[in-house]
């Protein structure tokens, strides 16, 4: 049996209820000696028959210094049996205000 995965939506920043991402709701023991901060890291996986699924992908990374930056892990796979339906970045300020956003068209 042959899967074909459909990646739907692969997110490093959700705009989404922004304010829920703000610096600010941040657990001060969270920022101690820390680079970046992993706020959400999500994926479900949707079987829609024997031989395709669907697996949406969520990450929220707020970086606090230049090093953190290492912490996003913005990769997607994708091959003949695998592809992207929708991508797309958001990036917040430290309010959680979308201060850029990056459609498909925009990666490599």
């Amino acid at each position: 049996m042959r899967l074909s995965f459909l990646i739907l939506m692969f997110v490093v920043t959700l705009a989404m209820n922004a304010q829920e991402y703000s610096f600010a709701k941040i657990e001060p023991s969270l920022l101690k000696n820390a680079d970046a901060v992993v706020r959400l890291d999500e994926s479900t996986v949707l079987l829609k028959s024997s031989d395709f699924m669907e697996v949406k992908s969520k990450r929220v990374v707020t970086v606090l210094n230049e090093s953190g930056s290492k912490h996003i892990n913005a990769t997607v796979f994708y091959d003949k049996e695998k592809w992207i339906k929708n991508l797309e970045a958001i990036i917040l300020d430290a309010n959680g205000k979308e201060i850029e956003k990056f459609k498909e068209k925009d990666f490599i």
